[in-house]
């Protein structure tokens, strides 16, 4: 017989006593053992064939509630063809079996399946068990958990405990079972007034929600499971424990949310579920918050990230997630803070392969491995395996997705790369990087107008997001608009794009719409951070080069190819270099970079 769900067991209070003749059953749980069943069908009875469940609403949540006699005369209604099987045949309140009440037809037909087949159903049981779950194809969005205590400093734990939650879940992902990739869920709430619709635009039937706070020196969790479409409640549970038991609680919760919701859930699926990462709860909890300030995706945020992944490494040097995290941190530490690629890209390489040695199968340590392995050693085809590894054993890894786009885009690509762009968008609704470098794909193939109208939509979200002005900026460039141009990038400049999407975009703006004075001020802007040797090559070259200066370009080229500085490796397929194509020294630049011309 299906399960029953873990939520009966985890309530002390509950009455497991049977209903009286007149009692009321007042959870899924009751009703489905007053009727022989799994809470799984008789949800699906009530919603699919009219098992008359009654609800009523309280402040947080709905509870439901039957009468036997309701039921028992719902159950005598049924046609012969739809009724309970024997194995899960219903019970009068007293627990004697109904009977009398039955169709003589349903009881010849079960007395002939007794006589021929009880040694087959005595080893294979579950073949009369309705073969649908609810909801049938379960496609299972964790929110983030409220922090009902409001306190700053468990903060982190809110997207920490959804995350991982999701990571567990995601290890039981199957045919009839999905997990929504954390990002696409990110920062949406429950509201009181009932589930967001946002759940049913991604495409979640069945949604976890939670709660939890610190009083007294106790952790309380509390989840709830429900179905998007009326809020129906399948599963609930309250775990109480030691502050330092929060990963097992999400062990245990993992456990008993795919119990509910998987069919057939292999024993040894169900241990690793319930298996923690790390034995040390300081460990674990470090990399909680360091997984909140990485998502933040600023550079206060990326070397925050860096400084609790590496408390966590120190406080168990065997935890692989911890490592990985630190290799994802360092794998974008250049775009986001004021350091060379080179004090960035050896840790997070060698972070990423010891997160492999100790667990081979992390989809975010491949990704990270394969980001530094492109951007920074030029390793494009052992990148590229590892971008294929990582989505083969993880497809709903959104950053790994938009990583490998910005590879593919790189190597002209243009076609695979707006795939994986959109791919990454679908898992990641709410990430505006990825929404608007799906124009690099479209700036990159020379499809200015795609590029320019990608980019007006992301800021049509956020007029003040700085990577969205400055792409716009350069296609509009291209587009043959100077002066919108240098509109777009003085703003990108102004939100702090950086000095190569800001100001060495900007320069080379100035200089194409006449205006070499203010080309030649921005280039003296940048070469005066020479000095403090933070000097970006790549943005000086971008100068040098709208003011005609060719050889000037290729000289600090040929510096940022030397320190491998970020962007570098885009210049084979970025239409600003075009002039420089013809020249041998250019081509000398590309094969030093492992690319064809």
């Amino acid at each position: 017989m299906d399960p029953v769900p873990a939520s009966a067991r985890k309530d002390p209070e509950a009455d497991n006593s049977a209903p009286g003749e007149n009692s009321r059953l007042d959870s899924w749980k009751e009703i489905a053992a007053y009727l022989r069943r799994s809470v799984r069908t008789v949800v699906r009875w009530e919603q699919e064939e009219g098992l008359p469940v009654r609800r009523q609403s309280h402040r947080k949540r709905g509870t439901v509630y039957a009468f036997p006699d309701e039921l028992d005369a719902w159950v005598k209604s049924r046609s012969p063809e739809v009724a309970p099987e024997a194995s899960e045949q219903p019970v009068e309140p007293g627990g004697q079996p109904m009977a009398a009440e039955l169709p003589r037809s349903a009881w010849r037909r079960r007395i002939a399946l007794v006589a021929t087949t009880l040694v087959i159903l005595a080893g294979a049981a579950w073949i009369l068990i309705p073969r649908r779950v609810y909801p049938r194809e379960v496609a299972l969005a964790v929110l983030p958990f409220v922090n009902e205590d409001a306190e700053p400093a468990l903060e982190p734990l809110s997207d920490g405990i959804a995350e991982d939650l999701t990571h567990r879940l995601s290890r039981a992902a199957g045919p009839d079972f999905r997990v929504l990739a954390h990002a696409m869920v990110r920062g949406t709430h429950l509201p009181p007034s009932g589930l967001p619709a946002a759940m049913q635009r991604l495409g979640a039937n069945t949604v976890l929600v939670g709660r939890f706070s610190e009083r007294g020196g106790r952790l309380v969790v509390t989840a709830e499971l429900l179905a998007v479409a009326d809020a129906t409640l399948i599963w609930s549970a309250r775990y109480e424990r030691q502050p330092g038991k929060l990963q097992a609680i999400i062990g245990e919760m993992s456990r008993e949310v795919a119990g509910t919701l998987v069919r057939r859930l292999q024993p040894e699926l169900s241990q690793a579920l319930a298996r923690p990462d790390t034995a040390s709860k300081e460990a674990y909890r470090e990399y909680l918050i360091g997984r909140f300030h990485w998502n933040k995706r600023t550079g206060a945020g990326i070397t925050a990230a860096i400084l609790h992944f590496q408390n966590a490494v120190a406080a168990d040097p065997g935890y692989a997630r911890a490592y990985a995290g630190l290799a994802d941190a360092y794998a974008v530490f250049s775009y986001y803070a004021p350091a060379a690629p080179a004090e960035g890209a050896p840790k997070a390489r060698a972070a990423a392969l010891r997160a492999l040695e100790l667990d081979g199968r992390l989809a975010d340590a491949y990704a990270a491995l394969a980001q530094v392995e492109s951007d920074f050693y030029w390793d494009w085809r052992g990148a590229e395996s590892h971008f294929l590894r990582a989505i083969e054993l993880n497809p709903d890894y959104a950053d790994g997705r938009h990583w490998y786009a910005e590879f593919l885009s790189k190597l002209g690509r243009y076609d695979q790369a707006v795939e994986q762009y959109a791919r990454a968008a679908e898992l990641n609704p709410q990430s505006l990087i990825i929404a608007t470098n799906l124009a690099h794909a479209y700036y990159f193939a020379r499809d200015y107008d795609r590029a320019i109208a990608i980019c007006r939509q992301a800021l049509a979200l956020d007029p003040h997001f700085a990577n969205a002005h400055a792409d716009l900026g350069r296609s509009l460039l291209l587009k043959g608009l100077p002066a919108e141009a240098v509109g777009a990038l003085e703003t990108a400049v102004r939100l702090g794009a950086g000095p190569v999407n800001g100001e060495g975009r900007l320069g080379y703006a100035y200089a194409a719409a006449g205006r070499p004075a203010e080309a030649r001020r921005v280039l003296k802007d940048l070469m005066a951070d020479a000095r403090g040797h933070t000097v970006s090559p790549f943005a000086v070259a971008l100068v040098h080069l709208g003011l005609g200066g060719k050889d000037e370009a290729l000289h600090w080229l040929s510096r940022a190819v030397d320190e491998h500085a970020t962007y570098v490796a885009s210049i084979r397929v970025d239409p600003l270099f075009d002039p420089l194509r013809q020249d041998p020294r250019f081509a000398r630049l590309l094969a030093r970079m492992n690319l064809a011309p």
